[in-house]
């Protein structure tokens, strides 16, 4: 027999000697008013059990809420972490002069008559200015290879030149040196006006370091692009440069058309 069990018996058996013992205040109790007194106590007691039960349960329900609760907030404050850093690393990934690359359009995914047109100004530090108008054109598509007509207007006269890209990433109208090594240090949003329209661009800054030879840097220079990919062939709208001698170079989004 359990210990419970015997703790109830000896409660009962104690209930009951205290109902059948007289009372100077009241009479003995007889067979039926006893039985009645017992089963009102054995009542209060499966009361009280019944009580202590349901506390039971709701304590061990609350324990497994507190276990549940607390696993989640392991598990979230896991995730966060694997966000962060997750985010982190994306952001770096993103930050990588490839990652530039890719923002805008590979030549690859050109088409024979696509064009961009973009002003081009040279702002000398001495202060000498020259202006001109740069077309860029898909002449022709090949397995593996894209012919691109480039045709520059200065002062009234045009001149041109075809070149064959192999490269699948995108071609850069800025054309800076691709020896450069670049640091990314800034990526916005920016809303742009050209070309009789509105571009919201992602605006990449950059800092571009050219090697100046036994293994020693040249001195840095600024780059920003502003990246729409609308815009056929480049998906470029406007492109700075700021040389470390203080010459500036910006491209500026002018007009542009797709093939068929």
């Amino acid at each position: 027999m359990s210990t419970r069990t015997l703790a109830v018996w000896g409660a009962l058996s104690l209930a009951l000697a205290a109902c059948a013992a007289p009372r100077a205040e009241e009479p003995a109790l007889g067979p039926e008013q006893l039985k009645q007194r017992l089963d009102e106590m054995f009542k209060k007691m499966q009361q009280q059990n019944e009580m202590l039960q349901a506390m039971q349960k709701r304590l061990i329900d609350f324990d497994k809420r507190t276990l549940a609760v607390q696993l989640l907030a392991e598990e979230y404050a896991l995730r966060l972490d694997r966000f962060e850093k997750g985010a982190a690393k994306e952001f770096e990934e993103r930050m990588k002069p490839e990652a530039l690359r890719r923002l805008m359009r590979p030549v690859a995914e050109a088409n024979v008559g696509d064009w961009v047109a973009y002003t081009r100004i040279v702002s000398a530090a001495g202060g000498a200015r020259t202006e001109e108008t740069v077309k860029i054109s898909v002449a022709a598509k090949g397995e593996g290879k894209v012919t691109l007509r480039r045709e520059i207007t200065r002062d009234g006269k045009t001149s041109g030149e075809e070149m064959n890209y192999t490269a699948p990433g995108p071609y850069d109208p800025l054309e800076t040196d691709p020896k450069a090594t670049r640091e990314a240090s800034e990526k916005t949003s920016e809303n742009l006006e050209t070309a009789e329209k509105t571009f919201a661009c992602v605006r990449v800054t950059y800092k571009s370091i050219l090697p100046a030879g036994e293994g020693k840097q040249g001195p840095p220079s600024d780059e920003i692009y502003w990246i729409n990919l609308s815009v056929p062939l480049t998906g470029l709208v406007k492109a700075e440069h700021f040389a470390a001698n203080g010459d500036k170079t910006t491209l500026l989004l002018s007009g542009y058309g797709s093939g068929k």
